[in-house]
C-alpha cells in the first residue's frame, strides 16, 4: 500500500489537497509517528507524485496493518506476538509456543499471504561482530534468501549472513526525504544497503557511500546497488575506524544505524563530517531519560573535538525492552567553535 509521508506541521494542508482530489484511499487508516503523518493514497500515478512534491511530501510503501492481521485468528496468541515479512520470507518469534502451535501459525501465514514462500523462526539472539542471528526452518520452501521490496527499492540477501530490520522502513524513508540534492552522504554500518540504496534512489544527484565490515553484507549491498540502478551509490567493505581518515571531511550527512554501539564511533563520524554536516545517531536508552542522556553524552564527546552540537529533531524509533527504547537524534554539527 502507498502512503504520502509529511511532517506534522504540514499534514493538514496535505490532507486537504488529497481529499479535494479524491486521492485518499478509503477504508485505510492514517499512520502517525512523533514527527510525521502518513496518509494512505489510492494509487501512485505521476499526478499524485507531482502534487506530493509540490507539498513537500513523497510516496512510501508500507504493508497494510489489516493484511498483517489476516493470519492471526487461527494462531495461538503467543506465536502471533510478533513476526516480520521480508518479501518471500516470514520470520516468526515463537517464544514458548509448542512446535504444533508454531507450525499451525506458519501454515496460516502461507495461506494468508501468497507472496510468502518460506516461514522460519528465530533460533537465537543477534550476536557476534556482524550482528547475525540463527534461524530454523518451519514451513514452505527451505530457503533463506530474502527477495523483498521496501519503499520502491528491491533487496536480495541471505537472512543468516547479514542483519536487516524491516522495522526501520519508516526511518529509511524519513532520512531519504531529509537528504538533499548533490549531498555527499555516508552510511556507517550499512549492512546490505537499505539506507544507502533508498537515499541514492530518492536523490539521484547525491553521492552515497555505505561502509560495512561484514564482507558478505558489503557484497550484497553492491549487488543491491546494481539491482536498483543507483549508480550514485557505492559499497565499501571496511572497518569504519580505518575508513574515517580516508573520508576525512567528506560528508554533508552521516547516518549511524547501530543503536547498541553508535556512541563508540562518534569520533569517526566527526572526522568524516563537513563543518555543517547533519548527523543521525540511533542509540538505545532508558525510556524516561533516553533523549537527555544521549544528547549529554554526544555533546561531551563533541566538545573534546571543538564541535558544537545542535539538536534539530528526535523521535522514538521503537521499544527495545520494558525499560529501554531506541531513539534517533537528528543533529547539526558546527566544527571549530
Amino acid at each position: 500500500m502507498h502512503y504520502a509521508i509529511i511532517d506534522k506541521k504540514h499534514a493538514e494542508a496535505l490532507r486537504s489537497q488529497l481529499a479535494k482530489r479524491n486521492f485518499l484511499r478509503k477504508n485505510a487508516g492514517v499512520l502517525h509517528s512523533d514527527s510525521y503523518v502518513l496518509f494512505p493514497v489510492n494509487n501512485a500515478t505521476a499526478t499524485i507524485k507531482k502534487l506530493l512534491k509540490k507539498q513537500g511530501s513523497r510516496l512510501v510503501e508500507r504493508m497494510a496493518e489489516e493484511r498483517r492481521a489476516e493470519a492471526l485468528p487461527e494462531a495461538n496468541a503467543r506465536v502471533a506476538r510478533g513476526y516480520d515479512m521480508l518479501g518471500n520470507i516470514a520470520i516468526i518469534e515463537g517464544y514458548r509456543a509448542s512446535k504444533r502451535e508454531i507450525k499451525k501459525f506458519a501454515d496460516s501465514l502461507l495461506k494468508a499471504h501468497k507472496s510468502i514462500r518460506t516461514v522460519i523462526i528465530k533460533a537465537g539472539p543477534v550476536s557476534g561482530r556482524y550482528r547475525t542471528r540463527r534461524f530454523s526452518y518451519v514451513a514452505g520452501e527451505r530457503n533463506y534468501i530474502a527477495d523483498m521490496w521496501e519503499n520502491g527499492c528491491r533487496f536480495v540477501f541471505d537472512v543468516r549472513k547479514a542483519f536487516f530490520s524491516s522495522r526501520l522502513s519508516f526511518e529509511r524513508s524519513r532520512i531519504s526525504a531529509l537528504s538533499k540534492k548533490k549531498e555527499k552522504v555516508i552510511v556507517m554500518f550499512a549492512g546490505v544497503g537499505p539506507f544507502v540504496v533508498e537515499i541514492a534512489k530518492c536523490n539521484p544527484k547525491a553521492e552515497v557511500l555505505g561502509i560495512e565490515l561484514n564482507s558478505y553484507a558489503a557484497a550484497a549491498m553492491a549487488k543491491n546497488i546494481k539491482l536498483n540502478k543507483t549508480g550514485n551509490a557505492m559499497a565499501i567493505c571496511a572497518d569504519v575506524k580505518e575508513a574515517a581518515n580516508r573520508y576525512r571531511g567528506f560528508a554533508d550527512r552521516i547516518v549511524m544505524p547501530l543503536p547498541k554501539d553508535s556512541g563508540k564511533f562518534l569520533d569517526e563520524a566527526f572526522t568524516m563530517a563537513k563543518k555543517r554536516a547533519a548527523l543521525h545517531v540511533y542509540i538505545f536508552g532508558i525510556r524516561k531519560t533516553a533523549k537527555r542522556d544521549a544528547l549529554e553524552y554526544i555533546k561531551k564527546r563533541a566538545k573534546a573535538r571543538r564541535i558544537a552540537i545542535r539538536l534539530k529533531n528526535w523521535r522514538m524509533v521503537r521499544e527495545y525492552s520494558h525499560r529501554e527504547i531506541e531513539i534517533v537524534l537528528d543533529l547539526i554539527l558546527a566544527k571549530g567553535r
